[in-house]
């Protein structure tokens, strides 16, 4: 069973939430979805792999952040203007306040003090990299993560500076989408503090999944070498999956899954059910 709620963060930006498993009892353990870039909570194959989690007793929260440019649409972005204004800090802070929240008991009527983990893609794997302090953070999951958001040679950044924005054409859909300069300010103004990557996997006292594909075209599997070598190694799995793409060989529209998704989601299951479920 699936429930879909519309959230009105703190700073009054509103987010979409899907929760799968809703039917699992109040107390059913919980993982955290975080979306990548140009991603959303029903791209490709997040109801699927949400899906295969329920059947696995394990409640499966996925989340929009508010300026992912996805509006009253849940699978077209329509909300380009917010899309520019976005910035990792306000996606850190939703992150964390959505975690937050269904732990006190307040959101999906959710037991208070559920057990939780969270599992990011891709530019969501970094904010999950971040959120993972969160002290009702028991376990945390990465597919194909960035080790660091700054992703610009200095001649594009020069570019977006000296514009404002830069232009991100979005393949899937031909629209060519924005990025505002405010995202890249507010890296540099936080890269050494709440944004620091390398510090938050260093200070992480808790388990740790990597797994990215070696064949990733869009953020290479040496970023998940790196986040390991960073990483306590005796709480840490990588998994590298051989010839696997950026999304594991899934597409959008979502049209079935495939040998490389299967080993990302068995690896999956088998380590939130491992410090999720065990130690409920």
């Amino acid at each position: 069973m699936i429930q879909h709620f519309t959230y009105t963060s703190a700073q009054g930006h509103i987010m979409g939430l899907s929760l799968y498993g809703a039917d699992l009892a109040s107390d059913a353990a919980t993982v955290v979805y975080l979306h990548g870039f140009k991603g959303f909570k029903d791209w490709g194959f997040t109801p699927y792999i949400a899906g295969q989690f329920a059947r696995k007793g394990i409640r499966f929260l996925a989340m929009n952040f508010s300026h992912n440019g996805i509006g009253n649409d849940p699978l077209e972005f329509t909300e380009l203007e917010r899309f520019r204004d976005n910035t990792f800090s306000l996606e850190l802070q939703e992150a964390m306040e959505v975690i937050g929240k269904y732990h006190e008991g307040k959101l999906f009527g959710a037991a208070a003090g559920v057990t939780m983990g969270l599992l990011g893609h891709s530019r969501g794997g970094g904010v999950a990299l971040l959120a993972s302090g969160h002290p009702a953070i028991q376990a945390v999951c990465t597919w194909a993560s960035v080790a660091t958001f700054a992703r610009y040679p200095q001649h594009v950044i020069d570019l977006w500076q000296q514009q404002g924005y830069l232009d991100v054409p979005n393949t899937r859909t031909g629209q060519l989408m924005q990025l505002g300069w405010r995202i890249h300010e507010d890296l540099i103004a936080h890269m050494d503090g709440r944004l620091n990557l390398k510090v938050a996997v260093q200070r992480l006292a808790k388990p740790l999944c990597i797994i990215h594909g070696d064949a990733d075209e869009a953020v290479s599997d040496a970023d998940a070498r790196v986040i390991f070598e960073w990483a306590d190694n005796a709480r840490t799995e990588l998994h590298l999956i051989r010839k696997a793409d950026h999304t594991f060989g899934a597409k959008h529209p979502f049209t079935g899954t495939n040998t490389h998704l299967e080993e990302v989601l068995q690896h999956t299951l088998s380590f939130f059910i491992q410090h999720l479920l065990v130690h409920a």
